[in-house]
């Protein structure tokens, strides 16, 4: 399995926004936001989330490769203050 990490941006918004959810129902203590709150966020809004061009945060996602070379699929975040 090949994993690559990298920092998100508005073309990942839609496996965030699938991805954020679930995360946020199993593990939500490390989150600013609750499940309820962030359940309805739209492909905009989370794209609109990722859009930043500040280096101080953001969010960063693991992706693991298709052995066949086909396309990533988003499987963590974690995102980052300074």
């Amino acid at each position: 399995m090949d994993v690559s990490i990298r920092q998100l941006g508005p073309l990942d918004a839609e496996p965030f926004r699938e991805l954020r959810p679930r995360a946020l129902q199993t593990d939500p203590a490390p989150f600013l936001s609750t499940h309820g709150e962030d359940v309805n966020v739209g492909v905009t809004e989370a794209a609109s989330r990722l859009a930043v061009e500040d280096v101080a945060r953001g969010v960063l996602g693991p992706f693991r490769h298709a052995r066949d070379g086909g396309s990533a699929s988003l499987v963590g975040i974690v995102g980052f203050l300074s």
